[in-house]
C-alpha cells in the first residue's frame, strides 16, 4: 500500500469558504506556496474519518483504489458541480461493483463448503 505524502491540489472557490465558514472554518484550504515540483500544496489538510489508498500492480500496469468517508462540507452547489463531472453510475462503477459482489459471494460460498466439511455435513 503507498500512501501520498502530500494531498492533491484542488481548485477553491466561493462554495468551499462558505462550506467551511459553516464547519467553523476547518473545511477551508488556502493554498500555500509551491513545493519543489512546482505544485501548489495547502497549507491545511484535510483529514477523513477513512482514507484508505491502495496502489495495485495488475496485467503491467498499476491501478489504484481510494476509499474516503468523512463529514460532508461541501456546500449544495459545489456537489451538484461534482455530481454532473462525476456521475456515479457509470460503466466501470457497475462492473467494479459486481466484481466485489461476486468476490465475497465466493468467499461466502467457501466459507461455506469448508464450515460443512468441518461439521461432517
Amino acid at each position: 500500500m503507498t500512501l501520498s505524502p502530500q494531498p492533491t491540489p484542488r481548485p477553491t472557490d466561493a462554495s468551499d469558504t462558505q462550506a467551511g465558514t459553516e464547519a467553523g472554518g476547518a473545511g477551508t484550504a488556502s493554498p500555500g506556496a509551491a513545493n519543489d515540483a512546482g505544485t501548489l500544496v495547502h497549507e491545511e489538510v484535510r483529514r477523513h474519518a477513512i482514507d484508505a489508498r491502495l496502489s495495485i500492480p495488475l496485467f503491467r500496469r498499476r491501478f489504484y483504489l481510494v476509499v474516503l468517508a468523512g463529514r460532508e462540507l461541501r456546500a449544495p452547489g459545489r456537489r451538484a458541480r461534482e455530481r454532473d463531472h462525476h456521475p456515479l453510475l457509470t460503466l466501470g462503477n457497475v462492473l467494479f461493483l459486481a466484481a466485489v459482489v461476486g468476490v465475497v459471494y465466493a468467499l461466502a460460498l467457501v466459507a461455506l463448503v469448508f464450515f460443512r466439511g468441518v461439521m461432517g455435513g
